[in-house]
């Protein structure tokens, strides 16, 4: 299990705190799967932590924890937009495609962000998702998000 490009780890997956790694996986020699750190086996970090411990690679839990982090785009007020965009420096600040957007600096987990978008008719909204997410995707997501809005409930 000791692939150094693309480790294994442990890790839980509970609805209260979502994804959590817990540590790498090794074989130290025996033949057995333990954690780095305290060299428990999967079981024994079952027994300790009260639920069940999964293994996967690392490339893959980190696409599971990137995908759990994300949301769909909710409207805020346009106060909190400009209280978003003097909090930190924004990243990628600009107009595109009929949308003032932004991203926060400080990130939610790996390559997730606070993306931010306003419209012109003063709109404005919200959600996590990739900070590379192309401009495109932006506008999408927030038509998209607009007319569900629309929708009478």
């Amino acid at each position: 299990m000791d692939r150094l490009d693309n480790p294994q780890v442990f890790y839980t997956a509970t609805e209260k705190s979502g994804l959590s790694c817990i540590d790498t996986a090794h074989d130290f020699g025996d033949g057995v799967v333990r954690s780095f750190y305290k060299r428990q086996t999967r079981e024994e970090m079952a027994l300790e932590r009260g639920t069940e411990i999964l293994v996967t690679d690392l490339e893959t839990f980190t696409a599971l924890k990137e995908e759990s982090c994300k949301t769909e785009p909710k409207r805020i007020e346009e106060d909190d937009f400009f209280e978003a965009l003097e909090c930190l420096p924004p990243m990628r600040y600009g107009h595109h495609l009929g949308l003032e957007t932004f991203r926060f600096t400080e990130f939610l987990s790996g390559r997730i962000t606070t993306i931010y978008a306003r419209e012109p008719n003063g709109n404005c909204w919200k959600f996590n998702d990739l900070a590379s997410l192309s401009h495109e995707l932006v506008r999408d997501k927030i038509s998209a998000a607009a007319a569900k809005a629309a929708l009478p409930a």
